[in-house]
């Protein structure tokens, strides 16, 4: 039961796509072992910080899977491609984001921009790595091309009412405008590629 037992920790922590959510909430409202697995999962989660206990298989697995740029490996090919970056720089982007380094102040609190160098197929964009504490929201703006957006970790909530989740591409279209807020649970990671409107002034 790895595999399940892999998938209700990323389940629990938002770390799934919305379709893998839907299939994975199928899956789960058909058995009662996984959901007696969630509900010691959260159990034991609520329990830490506030008591002594020896971590049970679950929640060791859990602690591995949130640490590290390994939960980042599968996204290598697509923070490669999004950024016109090699597949070798895309590693190393991806440790930095996970270790934190180069974050600066973003336009709003709870709020950082990580600016990446990115490829020559991505001259003229703003291309960036953004992190929103649970909560915190990314400002209107509207956009001067195509603005294409991955989510790495966590999730938000865009002001159309849509949800954008872990693996999940956010594409928009020059004519739309937004502004976004973190979901609950995990910071939210965003790899973004951002045209904005030229100053016409």
């Amino acid at each position: 039961m790895s595999e399940a037992a892999d998938q209700l920790v990323d389940y629990a922590f938002g770390k799934l796509s919305g379709a893998e959510r839907s299939a994975f909430e199928a899956r789960l409202a058909e058995s009662p072992d996984l959901q007696a697995e969630l509900e010691a999962l959260e159990s034991t989660v609520s329990a830490m910080g506030t008591a002594s206990f020896e971590a049970p298989e679950l929640l060791s697995r859990l602690q591995k899977r949130l640490e590290g740029p390994a939960r980042f490996d599968h996204f290598v090919g697509d923070i490669a491609s999004l950024f016109d970056l090699s597949i070798d720089d895309s590693r190393i982007l991806l440790a930095e984001i996970s270790a934190g380094t180069g974050f600066e102040p973003g336009p709003a609190d709870g709020v950082l921009i990580k600016p990446v160098a990115a490829g020559p197929l991505r001259e003229g964009a703003v291309s960036a790595i953004l992190k929103l504490e649970p909560n915190a929201v990314f400002p209107h703006h509207g956009h001067g091309a195509e603005e294409i957006t991955l989510v790495i970790e966590g999730g938000y909530r865009d002001s159309s009412g849509i949800e954008v989740w872990r693996g999940d591409y956010d594409r928009r279209d020059p004519t739309q405008q937004h502004s976004f807020v973190a979901l609950e649970g995990l910071p939210c990671l965003c790899a973004a590629v951002t045209y904005f409107p030229k100053d016409e002034s």
